[in-house]
């Protein structure tokens, strides 16, 4: 059974800016296009799925787990009509009941799979929250959905250890920063990367207790799915079968298509079918407890589509690629694999499979 969780109240979270703003691309009409889609696919009847409208967090969960300066931040800047609140991050009038109602929603996706209510779930929500530290707002995030989800998880004794899965096309930097010392949380970010200069690099390992426990796997931009998906296998399943996590959470980002405005990867849609099942066979580690939670994709012609196969790759339906004609040369992989071969001898250190 696969859990869907949703709101129409995400709908009204919109920042008045015109594109080429990076901030105009997280907009209202991003789930408006999904819901619709899903809605005249008739996903939310198949077998085998159930959809739940998403509850909020209360404010005082919230502030455990969150800066109580940020969070007041965002409430006075949406009652006074909106305003920036970090780089590239805007409120809106209803910005702070729609970013507690996104991690909430998170929240209740995650419960559900770790009480057995459904084997699977996937959070469509908004605004995205990775880039969102524990004090700042930051690039269209506000709350961090997935990290507070897992802080709430350890503070309420329903898991010991969890793994994050960070499928964005960039570095979910906010996560890091939450878990960097943190033993009881492995996260894995798969990110496109286009300098040393960047944070997000093989050397980012985490910190005091948490040594080995923050691991980045950049890619160059222009990455297709062979290379990507090399990349995956060669460091994902190693690192989740000596672990043994007890909930896998997916920030599940879509800007890796090569059609996204916001991303540099050359993914297809195949992709997302392949990983989805790649997702499902590490999982079974934890038997099959997989929580999705929906981060960037910001091209609305191809954003409910993608969504669309993952939810069916979840379920075990064939899905209806939309873009096979396209064909990327795999330029890529001799420098990748020189820089896995110095992430593997960097973990090896930390972790026996290496």
């Amino acid at each position: 059974m696969l859990g869907l969780y949703y709101h129409s109240d995400f709908l009204k979270h919109y920042v008045d800016l015109p594109r080429p703003h990076f901030e105009s691309f997280e907009t209202p009409e991003r789930l408006t296009a999904v819901y619709a889609y899903l809605a005249s696919t008739s996903v939310f009847e198949l077998s085998g799925i159930t959809a739940k409208q998403g509850n909020t967090i209360k404010d005082e969960a919230l502030c455990r787990f969150q800066d109580p300066f940020l969070i007041d931040s965002v409430r006075m800047l949406s009652a006074a009509g909106g305003g920036e609140i970090g780089t590239y991050s805007y409120a809106s009038p209803q910005a702070f009941e729609v970013a507690k109602l996104a991690v909430g929603t998170a929240i209740q996706s995650c419960e559900a799979v770790l009480s057995g209510k459904v084997n699977q779930s996937f959070a469509l929500i908004r605004p995205p929250g990775h880039h969102s530290g524990y004090s700042k707002a930051e690039g269209l995030c506000i709350f961090n959905n997935c990290a507070v989800s897992i802080k709430h998880l350890l503070h309420e004794k329903k898991l010991d250890r969890a793994l994050i899965i960070d499928l964005d096309t960039h570095y979910g930097d906010g996560i890091a920063e939450f878990f960097y010392s943190d033993p009881s949380v492995l996260y894995i970010s798969l990110h496109e990367y286009f300098s040393k200069q960047e944070r997000g690099g093989v050397f980012e390992l985490g910190a005091d207790e948490g040594m080995g426990y923050n691991v980045n796997i950049p890619l160059p931009f222009f990455t297709t799915n062979r290379t990507y998906l090399r990349a995956f296998d060669k460091i994902v399943p190693p690192l989740v079968k000596e672990f043994k996590p007890e909930l896998i959470l997916v920030a599940m980002g879509f800007d890796t298509h090569y059609a996204d405005p916001v991303g540099n990867l050359r993914l297809t849609s195949q992709f997302f079918a392949t990983i989805t099942q790649r997702l499902k066979t590490i999982a079974e580690i934890c038997d099959g407890k997989l929580a999705l939670v929906l981060e960037g994709g910001y091209n609305l012609a191809t954003l409910p589509k993608l969504i669309d196969i993952v939810i069916r790759s979840l379920i075990g339906l064939d899905s209806q690629f939309f873009d096979e004609y396209m064909s990327f040369d795999d330029v890529n992989y001799s420098n990748i694999s020189s820089l896995l071969n110095t992430l593997k001898n960097q973990l090896s250190h930390f972790w026996d499979c290496f």
